[in-house]
């Protein structure tokens, strides 16, 4: 089950780093820990060179944290203790090469499970505060890694707000820090977690080392708990200033700076630049200001003072580096009977040269008629030279379209042989209302229409032959009717199943089944002792592999001689098994 909370908020940009400055799950606000001397939040990748000042880029940390919580369990069931770890992290990094960089920031949510010392091929599931992990396969040294990477968008560490499922924080109950939600060291109890506020682990055997049991079955020995964790949280004591809007106008000759943020309450926010600086007015949350200055900036930053130490962000920039113009469409309309497009579009500068996006067509500032043009997209966008963007629904004018009768459309499966089953489609009849299926030829006795009056149908053949099935749907001018052939081939006596390989592999507890079958599509279900062991679908050219592990499907491991029922559709064998280490 996917956990659907999501981060609420975050903080601006640190131009110095860019990372965002915080991130809030609605009720606890964590800022990135930079500094690697907390010991409190002591998780962070070490410097380049440690003995130098930390100086982005080039002696910055690979990896830090907003957050991380981690749960460790002892597991088992190969005689060797191992353990278990599950990681669950707001982390920061840099995307491309891995190297810091600005615009190769990239902020994601983290769910890591690492597992040591299980049984080779086991499948184990993994339920921690955030959702679960079920049926993670121990590989061929009883190892399990599992990562869960969400919000990863190189460029836009903004990203994980919308994807990342770690939210919201984990909070430790015990020995908390003024400032912190843990002290990162000690294992303590948590609260917070959207589905559990513990991790359980289930698998065969898992517990036999010494696993703690789960309090609602501390009998069994497939289940381990833990309700501790160590959790690493700085509470942000900086909010900064985000830039929402930041945009400039020429007229009479005068330029006019237009700038808006987000903050919280009460802050005193400053706009200051080359050569210029003016204080925000605030509304709630909200801060404003229009200044006037000499001339178009390279620039600027959003300082808020009232912060300690003053935090300062950058207002967003055209490729010049220049503040953006103010792009306006007014309107947008294409009519469909004359093929005109009309857009009335303006910038804030009038030198700006405006383009027409994606027809590439240079406009007017004002109103522009476009003849002959083609179907215009639902969203056109108008761009400006000088920075500024600007989108709007395109409206469409002209007479109103007659309604297209209702038509019949089939889809269906390949089918092959009087033994399968046909599913026929008429789901994709525009303007459908009702539907009947009915057999038109065919051998006797007819084929059987499972759901005759359904938009989807299963056929089952009682004989092979050729066959013709009409759909008929009723709706606006209807009804209308669709024909479909089908030609059914008597079913081969077998299919022609070979086993090239049955064994049992002591050391792994595994069996591997593989072979061919000369009919496809095809299912291989291998059974042992009349208990289905697995299955699996034949590839296009009928290569198909099976493999089960004891400890998934119990039971003794097999002895010299023992068979395994393998069978196909129409086919059944009773193969020995080798036995290997």
């Amino acid at each position: 089950m996917a956990n659907l909370n999501r981060l609420q908020s975050a903080g601006p940009i640190d131009p110095d780093t860019g990372f965002p400055l915080w991130f809030s799950d609605g009720a606890t606000r964590l800022e990135i820990v930079l500094n690697a001397d907390d010991p409190f939040a002591p998780a962070i990748e070490e410097l380049p060179n440690p003995a130098l000042p930390r100086v982005f880029p080039d002696n910055f940390p690979g990896e830090s944290f907003y957050y991380m919580a981690e749960a460790q369990l002892t597991v088992g069931g190969m005689g060797i203790r191992g353990r278990a770890r599950v990681i669950m992290a707001l982390e920061a990094a840099f995307g491309g090469a891995g190297e810091p960089a600005l615009g190769a920031n990239v902020v994601f949510a983290r769910i890591r499970v690492r597992m040591d010392d299980l049984i080779p091929g086991a499948k184990y599931s993994v339920f921690h505060p955030y959702g679960e992990f079920i049926d993670l396969e121990a590989d061929d040294k009883g190892r399990v890694f599992h990562t869960a990477d969400l919000g990863i968008s190189q460029g836009d560490p903004y990203a994980v707000m919308a994807t990342g499922e770690v939210a919201p924080f984990l909070i430790g109950t015990s020995a908390v820090p003024a400032g912190y939600i843990g002290d990162g060291v000690s294992e303590q109890q948590v609260t917070g977690g959207p589905f559990r506020n513990h991790v359980v682990i289930t698998g065969t055997r898992i517990r036999e080392e010494g696993g703690a049991p789960d309090p609602t079955a501390p009998a069994d020995i497939n289940r381990v708990f833990t309700d501790l964790f160590t959790v690493q949280g700085r509470i942000a004591t900086r909010v900064g200033a985000r830039p929402t809007s930041a945009t400039y106008e020429v007229s009479g000759g005068q330029t006019r700076l237009r700038v808006s943020a987000e903050s919280d309450v009460g802050q005193d926010i400053r706009l200051v630049g080359d050569p210029f600086h003016f204080k925000l007015e605030g509304n709630g949350t909200q801060y404003s200001v229009i200044g006037d200055v000499a001339a178009v900036p390279d620039g600027g930053f959003l300082i808020n003072v009232t912060d300690n130490p003053p935090t300062r962000t950058a207002l967003p920039v055209n490729a010049a580096g220049k503040i953006c113009d103010l792009v306006t469409i007014a309107s947008a309309t294409h009519d469909r009977d004359t093929d005109t497009l009309s857009i009335e579009a303006r910038s804030s500068d009038p030198a700006a040269v405006l383009t027409l996006k994606p027809l590439g067509i240079v406009l007017a500032h004002g109103p522009n008629a476009i003849a002959a043009a083609p179907v215009a997209p639902g969203m056109l966008e108008v761009v400006s030279n000088k920075g500024g963007v600007a989108r709007a629904e395109v409206q469409l004018l002209g007479i109103a379209a007659p309604q297209e009768p209702v038509e019949a459309h089939i889809g269906a499966n390949f089918v092959t042989f009087a033994d399968e089953v046909l599913s026929l489609n008429g789901s994709g009849s525009p303007g459908a209302t009702s539907y009947s299926w009915a057999q038109q030829s065919g051998p006797a006795p007819a084929a059987n229409i499972l759901t005759p009056n359904a938009a989807k149908t299963d056929v089952h053949f009682n004989t092979h032959g050729n066959y013709v099935f009409e759909l008929t749907v009723t709706g606006n001018g209807g009804p209308a009717t669709e024909i479909y052939d089908v030609a059914v081939a008597a079913p081969p006596a077998t299919d022609n199943l070979t086993i090239t390989l049955c064994e049992y592999r002591t050391g792994r507890q595994q069996f591997r089944i593989v072979g061919t079958v000369g009919v496809r599509p095809n299912e291989i279900i291998v059974k042992r002792g009349g208990n289905t062991l697995g299955s699996a679908a034949a590839d296009p050219l009928g290569d198909f592999a099976v493999r089960a592990s004891l400890g998934d499907v119990g039971g003794a491991p097999p002895l010299p001689g023992e068979t395994l029922e393998i069978a196909s559709k129409r086919s059944t064998i009773n193969f020995p098994i080798s036995i290997r280490n």
